[in-house]
Protein backbone atom coordinates (compact mmCIF):
# COMPACT_ATOMS: atom_id res chain seq x y z
CA UNK A 1 0.00 0.00 0.00
CA UNK A 2 2.80 2.38 0.89
CA UNK A 3 4.57 1.71 -2.42
CA UNK A 4 1.41 2.58 -4.35
CA UNK A 5 0.96 5.78 -2.38
CA UNK A 6 4.61 6.73 -2.87
CA UNK A 7 4.42 6.23 -6.63
CA UNK A 8 1.26 8.32 -6.85
CA UNK A 9 2.65 11.18 -4.77
CA UNK A 10 6.08 11.19 -6.45
CA UNK A 11 4.59 10.88 -9.93
CA UNK A 12 2.24 13.79 -9.33
CA UNK A 13 5.15 16.09 -8.57
CA UNK A 14 7.31 14.86 -11.43
CA UNK A 15 4.77 15.10 -14.23
CA UNK A 16 3.61 18.60 -13.36
CA UNK A 17 0.36 17.55 -11.75
CA UNK A 18 -1.28 19.20 -8.76
CA UNK A 19 1.95 19.34 -6.71
CA UNK A 20 5.35 20.91 -7.12
CA UNK A 21 8.45 18.74 -6.88
CA UNK A 22 9.27 20.02 -3.38
CA UNK A 23 5.72 19.38 -2.11
CA UNK A 24 5.88 15.92 -3.63
CA UNK A 25 9.19 15.15 -1.89
CA UNK A 26 7.80 16.37 1.45
CA UNK A 27 4.82 14.04 0.98
CA UNK A 28 7.12 11.13 0.12
CA UNK A 29 9.26 11.79 3.21
CA UNK A 30 6.13 11.99 5.38
CA UNK A 31 4.79 8.68 4.06
CA UNK A 32 8.14 6.94 4.60
CA UNK A 33 8.42 8.40 8.10
CA UNK A 34 4.92 7.28 9.04
CA UNK A 35 5.62 3.81 7.68
CA UNK A 36 8.80 3.56 9.78
CA UNK A 37 6.98 4.79 12.90
CA UNK A 38 4.15 2.27 12.49
CA UNK A 39 6.65 -0.56 11.90
CA UNK A 40 8.62 0.41 15.01
CA UNK A 41 5.46 0.65 17.11
CA UNK A 42 4.31 -2.76 15.86
CA UNK A 43 7.65 -4.33 16.75
CA UNK A 44 7.47 -2.97 20.31
CA UNK A 45 3.78 -3.43 21.10
CA UNK A 46 1.74 -6.62 20.81
CA UNK A 47 -1.45 -4.54 20.67
CA UNK A 48 -0.13 -2.47 17.77
CA UNK A 49 1.08 -5.60 16.00
CA UNK A 50 -2.40 -7.13 16.24
CA UNK A 51 -3.91 -3.88 15.02
CA UNK A 52 -1.65 -3.55 11.96
CA UNK A 53 -1.04 -7.19 11.03
CA UNK A 54 -4.12 -9.04 12.32
CA UNK A 55 -4.36 -12.41 14.01
CA UNK A 56 -5.25 -15.95 13.02
CA UNK A 57 -8.89 -17.02 13.38
CA UNK A 58 -9.92 -20.55 14.35
CA UNK A 59 -12.26 -21.78 11.60
CA UNK A 60 -12.45 -25.47 12.49
CA UNK A 61 -11.64 -28.04 15.12
CA UNK A 62 -11.73 -31.84 15.45
CA UNK A 63 -13.00 -32.46 11.92
CA UNK A 64 -15.74 -29.80 12.02
CA UNK A 65 -15.75 -26.34 10.50
CA UNK A 66 -17.47 -23.36 12.06
CA UNK A 67 -19.79 -22.19 9.28
CA UNK A 68 -20.71 -19.00 11.15
CA UNK A 69 -17.03 -18.01 11.31
CA UNK A 70 -16.46 -18.95 7.66
CA UNK A 71 -19.38 -16.74 6.61
CA UNK A 72 -18.24 -13.85 8.81
CA UNK A 73 -14.72 -14.02 7.35
CA UNK A 74 -16.05 -14.53 3.79
CA UNK A 75 -14.18 -17.82 3.28
CA UNK A 76 -15.77 -20.13 0.69
CA UNK A 77 -15.94 -23.81 1.57
CA UNK A 78 -14.09 -24.54 -1.69
CA UNK A 79 -11.00 -22.79 -0.28
CA UNK A 80 -11.23 -24.86 2.89
CA UNK A 81 -11.55 -28.09 0.89
CA UNK A 82 -8.54 -27.08 -1.22
CA UNK A 83 -6.51 -26.44 1.95
CA UNK A 84 -7.42 -29.91 3.24
CA UNK A 85 -6.32 -31.49 -0.05
CA UNK A 86 -3.06 -29.54 -0.11
CA UNK A 87 -2.37 -30.54 3.49
CA UNK A 88 -3.10 -34.15 2.49
CA UNK A 89 -5.52 -34.32 5.40
CA UNK A 90 -8.87 -36.04 5.64
CA UNK A 91 -11.61 -34.16 7.45
CA UNK A 92 -11.65 -36.64 10.34
CA UNK A 93 -7.85 -36.25 10.77
CA UNK A 94 -8.03 -32.46 11.11
CA UNK A 95 -7.34 -31.19 14.63
CA UNK A 96 -7.39 -27.42 13.97
CA UNK A 97 -7.93 -25.14 10.98
CA UNK A 98 -6.91 -21.48 11.08
CA UNK A 99 -7.49 -18.58 8.73
CA UNK A 100 -4.19 -16.71 8.93
CA UNK A 101 -3.94 -12.92 8.82
CA UNK A 102 -2.51 -13.08 5.28
CA UNK A 103 -5.49 -15.11 4.00
CA UNK A 104 -3.81 -18.51 4.04
CA UNK A 105 -5.57 -21.47 5.62
CA UNK A 106 -3.45 -23.58 8.00
CA UNK A 107 -4.44 -27.16 8.76
CA UNK A 108 -3.09 -28.97 11.83
CA UNK A 109 -3.48 -32.75 11.67
CA UNK A 110 -4.40 -34.63 14.81
CA UNK A 111 -2.38 -37.75 13.94
CA UNK A 112 1.00 -36.36 12.86
CA UNK A 113 0.91 -32.81 14.17
CA UNK A 114 2.23 -31.40 10.89
CA UNK A 115 1.13 -27.96 9.83
CA UNK A 116 0.42 -27.23 6.16
CA UNK A 117 -0.61 -23.92 4.66
CA UNK A 118 -2.67 -23.12 1.60
CA UNK A 119 -1.77 -19.85 -0.02
CA UNK A 120 -4.69 -17.46 0.11
CA UNK A 121 -3.25 -15.35 -2.68
CA UNK A 122 -5.01 -16.91 -5.67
Amino acid sequence: LVVLLLSEVAGSGLNGGDMSVSASMISVATLIGLNVLVAMAASRSVWMQHLTEGTAVLIGRDGRFYTVVLKREHVPMLDVERALREADCDLQDMKYAFLEADGAISILKSSSGAVKQESGLD
